[in-house]
C-alpha cells in the first residue's frame, strides 16, 4: 500500500510538468502541420494530416 501512495504522490508532483510538456508539443505540432499545409497545397494537406 505504500508503494501505491508513493507512485501517486510522484505522479501528482509530475503532473504540471507532464501537461505542460504536452500543450507545448501539441502546440508545436499544430505550427509545424499548418507551415506544411500553407506551403504544399493540396499534397501538403496530405502529409501535414499525419504528423
Amino acid at each position: 500500500m505504500r508503494l501505491q501512495s508513493l507512485a501517486a504522490k510522484q505522479l501528482k508532483d509530475q503532473l504540471a510538468s507532464i501537461v505542460t510538456k504536452q500543450v507545448v508539443r501539441l502546440v508545436a505540432k499544430e505550427q509545424i502541420r499548418q507551415q506544411i499545409a500553407r506551403k504544399g497545397g493540396d499534397i501538403g494537406n496530405i502529409f501535414a494530416k499525419d504528423l
